[in-house]
């Protein structure tokens, strides 16, 4: 049995506490991104702005996902859309996720809005064809 502390009652113990979400790194320039995009095989970016509230709400299931997936290779960012560093896609709306696969911007898989779940699920679906792509050349 555990007790709640001054500081944890009203909060919920499954979500991430905010210090977790220091572990995704934030892009601070292009080259940054550049260099990130091109060495791993697969890149989400979160584009983000701190006064959105969907952005804030959903921070924290980015970073469960981040977590969850880091084992299979899946390197999770955070871009602030207001610094406009440029390069990118364009952003419809915040948040915006963008996937990267083997250096490509998978537009077709681009996410705009608190949709976690939907990021999971073409997370999930790129890991099944990098799976298969593995048996192949087995």
């Amino acid at each position: 049995m555990s007790y709640a502390t001054y500081e944890s009652i009203g909060k919920d113990p499954n979500k991430p506490r905010p210090e977790s979400q220091k572990n995704i790194p934030h892009i601070e320039s292009l080259e940054q991104r550049k260099e990130i995009i091109s060495k791993y095989p697969l890149v989400i970016i979160d584009y983000y702005t701190d006064w959105c509230g969907p952005c804030v709400q959903c921070a924290p299931k980015f970073a469960q996902l981040a977590q969850k997936y880091e084992n299979r290779g899946v390197v999770c960012l955070k871009e602030n859309a207001e610094k406009k560093l440029g390069g990118h896609p364009p952003i419809k709306g915040v948040p915006t996720f963008h996937f990267y696969y083997k250096n490509n911007f998978l537009e077709n898989l681009s996410v705009v809005g608190a949709d976690i779940e939907k990021v999971e699920e073409h997370i999930q679906g790129i890991i099944n064809v990098i799976d298969n792509e593995e048996k192949k050349e087995e």
